[in-house]
């Protein structure tokens, strides 16, 4: 996983070292603090799993796709192109967990 500390320990001047870095990393879906059957009947075990298997699962592989894409681009204009996949699918692998981890905690 990509963290500020990570990124850190480089120098951020040198491109060529981020896209090392890119290359070198590879997210996982992480798994749910509780059983998909946890938020029932609220929401059904088979929400979840298609929620967290699929859904959340395509922006993961999405996400290390786009950075494999980094890594390999030439040009400054590939790496721009790329961006908005990065964003796109980095916000999706770290902003989806946090209303689904909400949802575990008693009101």
């Amino acid at each position: 996983m990509l963290t500020r500390d990570v990124i850190d320990g480089y120098d951020m001047s040198a491109g060529l070292q981020l896209r090392e870095l890119l290359s070198t990393m590879t997210h996982v879906l992480p798994d749910l603090p509780y059983p998909y059957d946890a938020l029932e009947p609220y929401i059904s075990r088979q929400i979840m799993e298609l929620h967290h298997k699929k859904h959340h699962q395509t922006y993961v592989n999405a996400l290390n796709a786009a950075e494999t894409a980094y890594a390999k681009a030439s040009t400054p204009k590939e790496r721009i192109g790329l961006q908005a996949a990065l964003k796109f699918n980095g916000g999706g692998m770290y902003a989806l967990p946090a209303p689904i981890n909400f949802l575990s905690f008693p009101c």
